[in-house]
């Protein structure tokens, strides 16, 4: 089993709890895109992190970390992050997304309980 956990802006995450359709996710429209300069610095951060370009894809550019079964996935407007679903590497994964962003982002966190969660950085 996986963990995913998504990183996004702060717009929109305020684009999604003001949204009053049935699935938010599935329309890109509704994704604020990163800026230029926001793109740049999480791929650059990724790998100063440590992490590998692994290819590019149609969605984006993949990156897998050095030493853990983890893998980002940076689109115009989400960095998708995919781990193997054991506290160390989900642990690991929180760790490069605080390394990776600061404020003016928030985390999507599909797997809580209680209903989807959102955290801001």
């Amino acid at each position: 089993m996986n963990y995913y956990i998504q990183l996004y802006t702060i717009e929109t995450k305020e684009r999604y709890l003001n949204f009053n359709g049935d699935e938010f996710f599935p329309n890109q429209e509704n994704i604020a895109r990163f800026t230029e300069q926001q793109y740049q610095d999480l791929k650059e951060k990724l790998l100063k992190y440590g992490y590998s370009f692994a290819e590019q894809t149609k969605y984006g550019l993949k990156f897998t970390h050095p030493k853990y079964p983890i893998s980002a996935l940076l689109k115009v407007g989400c960095v998708c992050f995919t781990a193997e679903d054991e506290d160390e590497f989900v642990s690991e994964t929180h760790k490069t997304i605080a390394a990776i962003a600061s404020h003016g982002f928030a985390t999507y966190d599909p797997q809580e309980d209680e209903g989807e969660e959102w955290t801001d950085l």
